[in-house]
């Protein structure tokens, strides 16, 4: 991951166990926060321009992330885009999804990431169903039934690159509409 240099991936800079099952993923600050942050704030005025930047930007990030070594992103949603200082959207949290589920499962470290205002961008803050595709729900929902884990680690990288890329459907959406794609209270598909 470390070796991961490109000008929309926010750069890893390191990992630190100090504790028993408390494990700290250390990546460069982006000042103005996160793109969630950004469309969910009514003071921002954000206009076409903006809007294409930012889905430009996640765009190259997870190409270049889908043609390197480490082949997909994971774990896509708009608290894994930070916006540094020149309105540059970086994506976060890539390459992780994977070692964290194995260490999770081995019992290496909890599952629970920091509360509220500590940490808007941890891979494990309930990355929500909004954001899985709807096939990563069906391996979830057919393990359950079955009582079996068929792991995220032996999806094949394809269908985890198809995953990023739903995941990628819905940003944009919330990029360029301020709002969630399901409102709540809507039941019909």
């Amino acid at each position: 991951i470390k070796q991961a240099v490109h000008d929309n991936l926010n750069p890893f800079l390191g990992m630190a166990f100090n504790e028993k099952e408390e494990m700290l993923l250390l990546w460069k600050f982006c000042s103005r926060g996160t793109v969630q942050d950004i469309i969910y704030n009514d003071e921002v005025a954000l206009d076409a321009q903006f809007h294409a930047a930012f889905v430009r930007d996640i765009t190259l990030g997870l190409e270049y992330l889908h043609l390197s070594p480490i082949g997909y992103h994971g774990s896509l949603s708009p608290w894994s885009c930070l916006i540094d200082r020149n309105w540059m959207v970086k994506l976060t949290d890539y390459g992780i999804a994977n070692p964290l589920e194995r260490w999770t499962k081995q019992g290496s470290i909890g599952g629970e990431t920091l509360k509220g205002e500590e940490d808007k961008s941890g891979a494990l803050q309930a990355t929500s169903v909004l954001y899985c595709s709807p096939e990563m729900l069906k391996t979830r929902d057919q393990n359950r039934r079955r009582g079996t884990q068929e792991s995220w680690l032996k999806q094949n990288q394809n269908r985890k690159q198809l995953s990023d890329i739903y995941s990628f459907g819905v940003v944009m959406y919330e990029i360029l509409f301020r709002s969630l794609p399901y409102p709540e209270g809507t039941d019909a598909i």
